[in-house]
């Protein structure tokens, strides 16, 4: 679906992808978040900007038992360049919520 993605991305209005780039920015944990006791895993590639690195990161702080795992050879794009990665950690997670 990489193409129909680029597509839909490209027709944004530069005030949408404005608008849109504000809003996760601007993005706080919900307070509920540290009492969640389900299973968690946070994924981010090493290769993104130290923004998203450190929002992982404290977003894995606040939830005890959650998991981080960071992409080596990802940015933005763990789904395209490192999809077993992604499958074994939902793998993980589906796993111990049964």
């Amino acid at each position: 679906l990489l193409d129909d993605y680029l597509a839909e991305s490209r027709a944004l209005r530069p005030a949408t992808l404005l608008a849109s780039v504000r809003e996760n920015l601007a993005f706080d944990l919900p307070t509920g978040w540290s009492a969640y006791r389900g299973p968690a895993a946070v994924l981010v590639g090493a290769r993104e900007r130290r923004l998203m690195l450190d929002s992982a990161r404290r977003t894995n702080e606040a939830l005890p038992g959650s998991e981080l795992a960071i992409a080596a050879d990802s940015a933005h794009d763990i789904p395209f360049t490192d999809p077993a990665l992604l499958a074994e950690r939902i793998r993980a997670v589906a796993d111990v919520s049964r």
